[in-house]
């Protein structure tokens, strides 16, 4: 199994390279939150509805920031919204 690198740089302007084991990766991860993140996206992805966001995907507005007409796209919702 191939060690995983990691680029930390704390205090600012101190860069090291630091070599972590997979498994040790897994247990800090593991550890920065309880989260289940393979599961957290199954139920995501299982809720999927085909065709859901066409309208904004096509949207003029969107497609003209998508080839570059603009730098910034601001999208407003309700609370409910998600993008």
């Amino acid at each position: 199994m191939p060690d995983m690198y990691l680029w930390a740089s704390y205090p600012p302007g101190n860069s090291k390279l630091v070599i972590f084991s997979e498994k040790k990766l897994q247990e800090i991860t593991d550890w920065l939150s309880q989260l289940d993140f393979d599961q957290k996206q199954h139920n995501i992805i299982s809720d999927y509805i085909a065709e859901t966001g066409n309208w904004f995907l096509e949207e003029p507005t969107f497609q003209s920031w998508l080839r570059g007409e603009f730098n910034t796209l601001w999208c407003l919702g309700n609370g409910d919204c998600l993008l």
